[in-house]
């Protein structure tokens, strides 16, 4: 598996801090390259939120560097997923811990994506999102821990109406807050021209999904430089339409 890739974070218009972290990995393996990439965004209004999120995309990373290596000749997505398991409920631990020590809240989500062995395996806790642009179709595959999205299966509020109510920041649980959270793990194969895109809440705003299509239908990417141009030119559109959070996007194109 070979891919082309981009990552971009941007502390936005009215932020003084970005309390977004991003973290990318890759390695060759006997199987194949495997590429892991991980989006965490600290909670606006918490304060070191950005000590949050750069402690769990270290603390995943650290897995990637020292763990991922033994699963590779006899593994099991379940494997995968208790290491993940074991991980976040670890950090989650450590953070609540320290916000108590410093008599203070912090707090973060996490969505992370390993590509190997032609399947795709992520894992995921709060509102930042993971896409699947395929056959010119965007799925998302990672599902919103908010008040919004328990509404929205409840057919109280539609999806349109998900997109801009006024309570959609509102998080069921997240890193370092929750006592003790439920993680989404996930797992499916992947095709030659798939394109995965990881956001924080800050990129999609403002930003639709046909846009999303537009930019990044694989088509019309074929180098890395691409991937970054549209990354590039869809954070100014959602600065120009004042957008107020820190922003943070990581495509991943499948060769």
């Amino acid at each position: 598996m070979n891919y082309l890739f981009s990552i971009q974070s941007d502390v936005g218009i009215t932020k003084d801090v970005n309390q977004d972290a991003v973290g990318f990995k890759s390695v060759k393996t006997s199987r194949g390259n495997a590429v892991f990439c991980v989006i965490c965004d600290g909670m606006g209004g918490y304060d070191k939120g950005e000590l949050a999120s750069a402690s769990v995309v270290k603390a995943l990373i650290r897995w990637f560097d020292k763990d991922f290596p033994k699963l590779v000749d006899d593994y099991k997505f379940e494997d995968i997923a208790a290491q993940w398991n074991y991980v976040i409920q670890d950090i989650n631990r450590k953070i609540i811990n320290y916000g108590r020590a410093c008599e203070t809240d912090l707090g973060t989500t996490l969505t992370a994506i390993l590509l190997f062995d032609n399947n795709y395996y992520f894992c995921h806790v709060g509102d930042s999102r993971i896409y699947l642009i395929r056959n010119n179709k965007i799925v998302q595959l990672t599902k919103d821990h908010t008040l919004v999205a328990k509404m929205l299966e409840k057919n109280e509020i539609t999806e349109d109406e998900l997109e801009t109510h006024p309570d959609r920041n509102i998080l069921t649980q997240c890193i370092g807050v929750s006592g003790r959270v439920s993680p989404q793990f996930e797992t499916g194969e992947i095709y030659g021209d798939d394109v995965f895109l990881l956001c924080s809440d800050g990129f999609r705003h403002e930003i639709s999904k046909k846009e999303m299509m537009d930019c990044f239908n694989s088509e019309i990417l074929n180098s890395n430089q691409d991937i970054n141009t549209n990354i590039s030119r869809l954070i100014e559109r959602a600065e120009m339409r004042k957008e107020e959070d820190n922003i943070s996007v990581a495509v991943i194109k499948i060769l």
